[in-house]
């Protein structure tokens, strides 16, 4: 599998919650960092369409760090927090 399928195959197990996928897709020591604020980042029942840029590293096949870009502001405003 390419770097590149293996991101996509990634991103489709993340959008269906496919955690064996997801867990099979990752180094042991996989890192997830989120850029913003932790308090925004909670989630409701609101419409939410927030713009997102992933930057992924990989080695051995593996996923071993994402680092995730979002506009926080944005959550915090959608979900009232």
């Amino acid at each position: 599998m390419t770097n590149k399928e293996l991101v996509a195959a990634f991103i489709e197990a993340m959008r269906i919650s496919d955690v064996a996928a997801l867990t099979g897709m990752i180094a042991d020591d996989f890192s997830w960092w989120i850029a913003g604020k932790p308090e925004y980042l909670q989630t409701a029942g609101a419409h939410y369409d927030n713009s997102y840029h992933f930057l992924f590293t990989i080695a051995d096949g593996k996923i071993t760090r994402m680092k995730e870009y979002m506009d926080t502001y944005h959550a915090k405003t959608t979900f009232g927090l």
